[in-house]
């Protein structure tokens, strides 16, 4: 035996508290916002900025195909902060050759499914680049009673480094009378899982998800959140399994010997 019984008694304590540590991180709410600075006046809206912009093109068109539940938010709506993706940005995500293309595209959609999409794009206050804290998550404008986790994206700061989601801001504080704009680098997509079925759906997880099962917090991140997860794949428990095992070194090696260490804890 390479460890001392005091030592296993400690390593089998409930496995939940270990889950806990190694996953709960709740991120912070983005507050911060700029609802109440006047915006100077003669200043066009956020949609007609769009349509001013030799880098939105595909952005307006967008809007457009969207219709009303878009157009007039854009237009009329006061303190928005859009992340406003570039022509290239739309020609990345949608895989086309060029901003044509894009249009095109985005044209074949339905106005619904182009308004949902644009709608995750929109905050409900007006937030300067400044503003921006360190990290927090935000609710857009496609967060709803029932599904306020898909709407959310999460900014963080860094210096004059602003990220949403995986993308960056590329241009800020663009000025509209009814907000601010914010150009970025790639086109922002809701979440369509929550953390639980995240992880069962990724094939290097399968060890986590048992770990989650074992611990009954499946549930759990299947809440409402918001949750930041530090997920270790399926080789990191291994490699935890066996270090906290009590046989000889090496002894948990595969995936099944490292499940049936972590489902016979209590």
């Amino acid at each position: 035996m390479k460890r001392s019984t005091f030592t296993l008694g400690l390593l089998l304590r409930p496995l939940a508290l270990l889950m806990a540590a190694l996953l709960l991180v709740p991120a912070t709410a983005c507050n911060n916002n700029d609802d109440d600075e006047p915006t100077p006046p003669g200043q066009s809206n956020i949609l007609a900025l769009a349509a001013a912009s030799a880098d939105l093109d595909v952005l307006e068109a967008a809007a457009l195909r969207a219709g009303a539940d878009i157009t007039t938010v854009l237009s009329t709506t006061n303190n928005l902060t859009v992340f406003a993706p570039t022509d290239a940005a739309f020609i990345a995500h949608l895989g086309v050759a060029n901003e044509a293309a894009a249009i095109t595209a985005i044209n074949a959609l339905s106005p619904a499914t182009v308004a949902g999409l644009l709608r995750y794009h929109v905050l409900g206050s007006r937030i300067l680049a400044s503003a921006v804290p360190a990290s927090g998550a935000v609710a857009t404008l496609a967060a709803s009673g029932t599904t306020p986790i898909a709407g959310r994206v999460f900014v963080r700061r860094s210096g004059s480094t602003v990220r949403v989601n995986q993308a960056t801001v590329t241009a800020a504080d663009v000025l509209g009378s009814n907000g601010v704009v914010h150009l970025i680098d790639a086109v922002l997509t809701p979440p369509t899982a929550d953390i639980a079925a995240a992880v069962v759906g990724s094939a290097s997880l399968d060890l986590l998800e048992a770990a989650l099962i074992k611990a009954n917090l499946v549930a759990t991140f299947q809440g409402a959140g918001p949750f930041t997860v530090f997920a270790p794949n399926d080789a990191a428990f291994i490699a935890l399994t066996d270090e906290l095992d009590g046989g000889a070194q090496g002894s948990i090696s595969t995936e099944a010997q490292a499940e049936a260490f972590i489902n016979g804890l209590t």
